[in-house]
């Protein structure tokens, strides 16, 4: 049976956001696009965004996805790079998906 799950990240070095990435956070946050990619083309997310805040206490992303149980959903969140490379804190959460309407959501401004 598939469950749905959140994980939580955090930046762990805040001033990422005003100095720019390391090269080896450039390198991780990188990758954890390209993990994202990866389990949306998976058919297994559901959600992925962040907070839209200028306070840095408060940004935050949310990743929901599906997996079948709490160590494969762990091993989705560790296995992020971004979580991996300790660019990112993340929280795993278990999820009750009581409505989604994608077609609610305005189009992103680039």
């Amino acid at each position: 049976m598939t469950k749905t799950w959140l994980y939580r990240l955090r930046l762990n070095r805040i001033e990422l956001l005003t100095e720019g990435p390391t090269p080896d956070e450039a390198t991780a946050l990188e990758g954890h696009w390209n993990h994202l990619v990866r389990l949306r083309e998976e058919g297994r997310v559901i959600f992925v965004g962040r907070s839209d805040e200028t306070d840095p206490e408060r940004l935050f992303g949310d990743v929901v996805f599906t997996a079948p149980d709490e160590a494969s959903a762990r091993a989705v969140m560790e296995s992020d790079p971004a979580v991996f490379a300790g660019v990112q804190s993340a929280t795993l959460y278990p999820m009750k998906v009581f409505m989604v309407d994608a077609a609610a959501l305005p189009p992103e401004e680039e």
